[in-house]
């Protein structure tokens, strides 16, 4: 495995089947965390590759379309289920990923709440894989350092 500082001061780490995944612990209650990133609409503006986000008829579980402003623009839908210690996001369809999974999950810390994000991105056209893990890496990046300041800032 890799670890790749941040500039937040979490890491991440280059899991051994593509996916990405950051744990830190922020000294603030989950309902504030909850507060900035409950609502994927309204959260993604603390993604930097996100051009655009709308809300779609919700399916199981609430769905949104992405768009993102990355080196090869993507659309995307996604839903957001609960689970028992966060929300696990899934791909609903796309014109250019054929993987995109995203698990985040909270627990209660003496010094406030850990936070554990993890992230799977794969393409469904060929693109060299030490570009998406570059990007993946920059937006994991921009996004805790984004959401932090939001919390802390």
């Amino acid at each position: 495995m890799l670890l790749v500082p941040l500039a937040s001061a979490v890491e991440a780490v280059h899991n051994t089947d593509g996916s990405w995944s950051t744990t830190t612990v922020w000294p603030v209650s989950l309902e504030r965390i909850r507060a900035q990133i409950a609502d994927p609409i309204a959260a993604a503006r603390f993604a930097p590759d996100i051009d655009t986000v709308t809300s779609l008829p919700a399916g199981r579980c609430p769905r949104y379309r992405v768009t993102t402003k990355s080196l090869v623009p993507v659309t995307y839908d996604m839903e957001r289920c609960p689970t028992a210690s966060g929300w696990h996001d899934s791909l609903v369809a796309s014109d250019g990923l054929s993987i995109y999974q995203v698990d985040w999950s909270f627990s209660p810390e003496s010094a406030g709440t850990r936070v554990r994000y993890s992230i799977h991105v794969m393409p469904s056209f060929p693109f060299p894989s030490l570009i998406i893990d570059q990007v993946t890496h920059d937006n994991v990046t921009g996004m805790f350092d984004r959401i932090e300041a939001a919390l802390f800032g």
